[in-house]
């Protein structure tokens, strides 16, 4: 046989073959990689998502823990798999600070990955206590250039949403603010309940119910647009620093190569999935809005997300 041909005949075989598998697909059970501890937001979403994944594709898909390393434990083992559709990982705004915070991640967070889709984004909301002498973002940021020594803000720990719109904060309004981490945000918020503390970039679900008792005062909330549950707290944008928008999020990845056949159909699935009134409400209870849209949507905000956070961390000691 000419060599050619032979070389051409294998290599329509293969193609063949591949396309047989990606028709199949999903053809055996799908683990789904959580990076964080069982109960938390992402594994309780992970674990609706995946439930309701399993009935609509006809394979069970297993929700796997590991966690450690700032995800990056649970991250790696997705960035090494076989592209082939039955390895996935549930990332949240800490896999695109982890690309500038930590020096020699085991992968590229971009590169070794193909994004699915954006499941939700959780608004924060900046709160003082009620006796604080400041009433507006503006105001905050007038008393903290006054007297640069004076502000501290807490956070649910080191490298979480809160944590990071703190950073940011400091950064675009040109100030200083000392970081006191807490392990979880409910600490953290009767920090500034108790008035140990005085500033917090909270999450909705934590802090909303002390909004409405009066026990926390609410200067804005961090998204481009106001939250439908609390409409008349401005956002910080409109409060005096333009482009400021930082929410808690979380999406879906692939490894890297995996077949575009393969990664329509879960996000298919998956942007139907969160049109169930099941994960609605659950994302209601967070104080989260789904974002859902393309991988390409997801893609191009995980690259932007990546970028804003290296402004953030390069030449920075946090």
């Amino acid at each position: 046989m000419n060599p050619i041909i032979g070389v051409m005949l294998i290599t329509a075989f293969a193609s063949s073959t591949t396309n047989a598998v990606e028709l199949n697909y999903p053809a055996r059970q799908i683990t789904a990689i959580v990076p964080y501890a069982a109960g938390g937001g992402t594994d309780t979403i992970a674990r609706i998502i995946g439930r309701h994944l399993s009935d609509k594709v006809g394979q069970q898909v297993i929700v796997d823990n590991r966690p450690g390393g700032n995800t990056i434990i649970g991250t790696q083992i997705v960035a090494k798999a076989k592209s082939d559709g039955y390895t996935m990982v549930f990332v949240t705004i800490t896999h695109a600070v982890n690309a500038s915070m930590i020096s020699k991640l085991p992968y590229d967070s971009v590169k070794d990955f193909t994004p699915i889709i954006q499941i939700y984004a959780q608004p924060l909301v900046v709160v003082v206590h009620p006796s604080f002498p400041v009433k507006t973002i503006k105001e905050l940021i007038d008393l903290a250039r006054k007297k640069p020594n004076l502000l501290s803000f807490s956070s649910s720990g080191d490298g979480g949403a809160p944590h990071l719109a703190g950073e940011l904060f400091k950064k675009m309004a040109s100030i200083k603010m000392e970081h006191i981490p807490f392990k979880g945000a409910a600490p953290a918020s009767i920090s500034i309940i108790a008035g140990h503390i005085p500033l917090m970039f909270g999450p909705v679900v934590t802090v909303g119910p002390y909004i409405k008792s009066g026990r926390l005062y609410p200067l804005a909330v961090t998204t481009n647009k106001r939250l439908q549950p609390l409409p008349q707290i401005p956002t910080v944008a409109e409060s005096g620093l333009p482009n400021y928008n930082i929410s808690s999020w979380t999406g879906i990845l692939f490894p890297a190569n995996t077949a575009n056949m393969i990664v329509d159909r879960m996000n298919s699935e998956i942007q139907k999935i969160l049109e169930t009134s099941e994960v609605k409400e659950r994302l209601i209870l967070e104080g989260a809005e789904i974002v859902g849209g393309s991988s390409d949507d997801f893609s191009r905000f995980l690259k932007s997300e990546i970028d804003k956070w290296k402004t953030v961390f390069v030449n920075s000691k946090i």
